[in-house]
């Protein structure tokens, strides 16, 4: 069986979003007694004649999912929406997931509301829109409340999330919202840093909510309040719409989309439990 990572060895290491998802794949096809082929970030995606499967994780471009196709393999792609080009997939539901950000937010009486969107290109270099800024923008536009001045672009990583909270703290001044929702849990951390670095309190000023549930964000100061995803479970149920794949060649795609959970930890004061 051929694992795609659309990101190479070194970045993958440091989202381990992506790491776990593979390695639950990889426990799963190993206890199903089969030979794991491993490939990282390749912009043209090939596989050789012993691969009898695929599973892609990350986000690929129409042309890469158009090569996937053609390898006549069957292939389940996790983390990415790719029903409508007739692949199997398995993703989180997002936009449930914001709603409930929202919700929380809305709880602690924030409706005006911080966003620090993640942007990621495909290794052929094709921008794609994050199923979070998408279910946000939506969200807030439905409400009244989008406002594109709150808004702050980073690449996830921990350095563009301090960069881009730095840069909104500089801009608004005195204005900066009360409540930030940030899309993923690295940025999240670089956020908090810049928070503190300007003596804004946390979360008696800005209240923030990652997503993702990444290890980190329970060892900072305060623990990180975040979406956990349930990556082992994608990956789990991924080799097994594969293996049902190889046995029934013909049927149709499908979509498998997992719940997700709100972890409240110290950095949203006063939140209930929500459904």
């Amino acid at each position: 069986m051929a694992i795609l990572q659309w990101y190479d060895e070194g970045t993958e290491a440091s989202d381990l979003y992506y790491r776990e998802i593979r390695d639950a794949c990889e426990e799963a096809l190993t206890a199903a007694n089969y030979t794991i082929r491993r490939h990282f970030a390749a912009s043209q995606i090939s596989v050789g004649p012993d691969i009898v499967g695929i599973i892609a994780i990350g986000k690929y471009s129409r042309s890469q999912l158009a090569q996937l196709k053609a390898t006549r393999q069957p292939v389940v792609v996790i983390d990415q929406d790719t029903l409508a080009q007739d692949l199997t997939c398995v993703l989180p539901d997002f936009a449930t997931a914001v709603r409930l950000i929202l919700k929380a937010f809305a709880q602690m009486g924030h409706t005006r509301l911080g966003f620090l969107a993640g942007q990621e290109t495909t290794t052929d270099q094709t921008p794609l829109l994050d199923p979070r800024t998408r279910a946000f923008q939506a969200e807030q536009a439905v409400a009244g409340r989008y406002d594109p001045a709150l808004v702050a672009t980073g690449n996830f990583t921990i350095d563009s999330g301090y960069a881009a909270m730095s840069q909104a703290i500089t801009k608004l001044g005195t204005d900066l919202p009360h409540a930030y929702f940030v899309a993923n849990d690295l940025m999240a951390v670089g956020a908090i840093k810049a928070l503190r670095e300007h003596h804004l309190a946390i979360p008696q000023r800005v209240a923030v909510i990652g997503f993702n549930d990444a290890i980190i964000g329970r060892y900072i100061t305060p623990q990180l309040t975040t979406v956990r995803v349930p990556t082992k479970q994608m990956g789990t149920e991924a080799v097994r719409l594969l293996l049902t794949r190889l046995q029934q060649p013909h049927a149709v795609a499908e979509k498998l989309t997992f719940a997700t959970q709100l972890i409240q930890r110290e950095t949203t004061p006063g939140l209930t439990r929500l459904a």
